[in-house]
This record gives C-alpha cells, sequence and structure tokens, in this order.
C-alpha cells in the first residue's frame, strides 16, 4: 500500500469531519509501515493496538455523519448509511482474519484503504456536505 496524502481532494469542507479523515488516513499510513516495511512477525501487538484505534475512529466518523445527516434530514442519509455498513463489514472481516489466521492481508488493505479514500469520501461524504452548504455554510465550521 502507498501512502496515503491528504489534499484538497479528500477534504469536504466540513471541518470536524475532515479532522476525523485525516485521523483515519494516518491509521492507514501506520498500517502501511507495519504490514510493508517491518520484518515478517514484528510488530504483532503494534498492529492490533493500530486496527483498535482504527475502528474507534471510522465507528466515530460514521456516527458524526450519520448523526448530521439525520438531524438536517439528509435525503441520500439510507444510500449512506448503507455504504457505511458495507465498509464496516469489509474492515470488521480484514482484521478478524488478520486476528485469527496467518497471512498479510495487505492488499485487502490496500483496496479498503483506496475504495475509502477515493470513492466513499470523494462521492458519498463530498455529496453529503454540499447538502450541508446549501442549507448554511455554518453547519461545516
Amino acid at each position: 500500500m502507498s501512502r496515503l496524502n491528504w489534499s484538497s481532494l479528500q477534504a469536504t469542507g466540513h471541518t470536524l469531519i475532515d479532522k476525523q479523515h485525516r485521523a483515519i488516513f494516518d491509521c492507514f499510513n501506520q498500517l502501511d509501515r507495519i504490514l510493508y516495511h517491518a520484518e515478517e512477525g514484528s510488530g504483532r501487538d503494534a498492529l492490533d493496538k493500530l486496527m483498535d484505534e482504527m475502528a474507534i475512529l471510522v465507528r466515530e466518523n460514521f456516527e458524526t455523519e450519520e448523526q448530521l445527516m439525520i438531524r438536517h434530514g439528509y435525503p441520500a442519509f439510507m444510500a449512506h448509511k448503507n455504504a457505511h455498513k458495507e465498509l464496516a463489514k469489509r474492515a470488521m472481516t480484514l482484521i478478524e482474519n488478520k486476528r485469527t489466521t496467518q497471512g498479510s492481508y495487505a492488499t485487502e488493505f490496500t483496496q479498503l484503504a483506496i475504495d475509502w479514500s477515493l470513492y466513499h469520501i470523494g462521492e458519498f461524504d463530498t455529496h453529503f456536505v454540499e447538502f450541508l452548504r446549501r442549507i448554511d455554510p455554518k453547519l461545516c465550521e
């Protein structure tokens, strides 16, 4: 997995959501260092701790977004929530597989990072924040 670099392409324009996304980017980059740059068999405790931290950050981000969607009557709420469920399911399956079986799962983590950072943020989150901005630009501060 190559390093995920935060740029204006990933920024939604919502201060809290972008802050949460940057923290998740940092976790993916730490994951990259552990999976691709550590010696075989090293870093198991660090990997477990990082996966726990990432799960918490992702859950907090999804909850933040979904609470805002409900509060402001976002019409695409169910589609966005279903996308969250699918990403969470994929992540939890990878994490569980990594913890219970041997194998690197590096390719699967890379694909998940790409799908989340490019597709989910670029499509779902950006559209949601545009909706908020149309209601009131102050909602994005």
